[in-house]
């Protein structure tokens, strides 16, 4: 219908769903990238390729448990920045490595209880509670 919104998909002649399309153009641009860029194939750069997805599907996996709880979290990007510069801050002080990440991971689940207690307990509509703390961590 015009004005609805709706992708009309009968001038295709065949329903296209968003995951299709995704799945097609990452292929495309894999392809692509193969064939023009020497190392693309190298065990280094598809470990490098793995470990930076992997960051992203640990965060859509708990974007996923937010969306089927009908709710939405503009945080987890900013707490996420925020939890590795703390983490990397106080290792220049000398601190061992694992001791500044885990102080980094009590500063995420911190302001996560937080936000928690904001949605949960004082009622705030989950939009703007998130928003709030997105914008007083991250600036």
């Amino acid at each position: 219908m015009p004005g609805s919104g709706k992708s009309d998909d009968r001038r295709l002649g065949f329903k296209v769903s968003q995951e299709v399309v995704v799945v097609a153009i990452s292929v495309m641009l894999f392809v692509v990238f193969s064939a023009t860029l020497n190392n693309f194939l190298s065990q280094g750069n598809i470990i490098a390729i793995l470990k930076n997805v992997s960051i992203l599907g640990t965060l859509a996996v708990g974007m996923g448990f937010v969306v089927v709880g009908r709710g939405i979290d503009l945080t987890m990007v900013a707490v996420m920045v925020v939890g590795v510069a703390f983490s990397i801050w106080i290792s220049t002080w000398g601190i061992d490595f694992t001791l500044a990440v885990i102080c980094g991971a009590i500063l995420v689940a911190a302001i996560g209880l937080f936000t928690g207690v904001m949605v949960a307990i004082a009622e705030v509509p989950p939009i703007f509670a998130t928003l709030a703390i997105a914008s007083s961590v991250y600036g």
